[in-house]
């Protein structure tokens, strides 16, 4: 685990809050933006943040595949969130460089669902305390004054169509 998540985990367990009953639970979360869209995600399917990965294309199985990222010799797929939600228009399907090369992101954040790991491409990522319970639900939470959409566990359970 890199010193980034641990030192995430180690900051989350000093602030934890809920031990108490009548208050609410706080669990690790990371904050996803990109291209203006925002997402959140808790730690439970996290597996780690890549800065500077390198995308790899290669012919699409559905209109959210990207390309493949190397991630220490296993091919990991990377996945569009804004294709996946419909926000085709702010994708990067085949984005390429000024030298024609592919695209390559600040930073490649690579989850771990049941049907496999994927990655999704990101400008910004930034670490935060959610309440658990919303978590959990559908839609949308507000974080720090921005609207985020949260990628609960049902969205990591459809993704086996898109992994496999």
């Amino acid at each position: 685990m890199s010193q980034w998540l641990a030192n995430i985990f180690e900051q989350q367990a000093s602030r934890r809050s809920g031990d108490d009953e009548g208050t609410e639970q706080l669990v690790p979360a990371l904050t996803i933006e990109h291209r203006g869209l925002r997402y959140v995600s808790d730690f439970s399917y996290l597996s780690e943040v890549i800065e500077n990965a390198l995308i790899v294309p290669y012919p699409e199985k559905h209109s959210a595949h990207i390309g493949i990222i190397n991630m220490r010799g296993a091919i990991v797929p990377v996945l569009c969130l804004a294709a996946l939600f419909g926000q085709d228009e702010k994708c990067c399907l085949g984005e390429r460089d000024r030298e024609g090369r592919p695209l390559k992101y600040p930073r490649m954040v690579v989850f771990c669902s049941p049907a496999g790991s994927f990655a999704v491409g990101a400008s910004h990522v930034k670490k935060c305390l959610v309440p658990r319970e919303k978590m959990q639900q559908c839609g949308e939470i507000e974080i720090e004054g921005k609207v985020y959409r949260i990628l609960n566990e049902n969205f990591f359970l459809r993704m086996e169509e898109m992994v496999a």
